[in-house]
């Protein structure tokens, strides 16, 4: 292996067999505007959320669709809150994500009477790989209880995607 120590100018162009970049050597300043990388050659990361109003007590949803996989990917993160927390709720509620009518979680996402507003219930992902074309819902159970349940209830969903196949 040669070595050259110092500074290296060369007239012309320098064409490798093979180049292996260093890490942390390319980023947004050496991708030039006039000639950017096309969206196909890119990995894309999507937050999606589904909410349930601020004012509205906190509700059974069968199954609400959140998002259809362009190209196949991974989910990075699944978590719940509330905006108002329950008053002496005894009952409680849980979220579930869904991918094609099947749970991608280690268990459902449990809010609860001691659920803080604002305050993330992060969920346990046991299924993250996808495939394009894969339909992700989101399915909410209620148990009443007794109280005021919390109300405003948001679900958020993180998800990083390669381009379309």
């Amino acid at each position: 292996m040669n070595s050259i120590e110092g500074d290296l100018r060369v007239k012309g162009r320098v064409i490798p067999d093979s180049f292996t970049t260093p890490n942390n050597s390319i980023g947004d300043a050496q991708v030039d505007g006039t000639r950017p990388i096309t969206a196909p050659k890119l990995e894309h990361q999507f937050v999606k959320t589904y909410w349930q109003g601020r004012g509205a007590a906190v509700a059974a949803k069968t199954g609400e669709p959140v998002h259809l996989a362009y190209g196949a990917g991974t989910v990075v993160d699944v978590s719940a809150e509330v905006s108002v927390p329950g008053v002496t709720w005894t009952g409680n509620a849980t979220v579930d994500l869904k991918k094609n009518g099947t749970s991608v979680l280690t268990a459902p996402i449990t809010i609860d009477g001691t659920a803080a507003a604002f305050t993330p219930v992060v969920g346990g992902i046991a299924a993250a790989a996808y495939a394009a074309d894969a339909v992700f819902e989101v399915v909410v159970t209620f148990a009443a209880g007794t109280g005021t349940p919390p109300q405003g209830l948001a679900v958020r969903l993180v998800l990083r995607e390669a381009a379309a196949p």
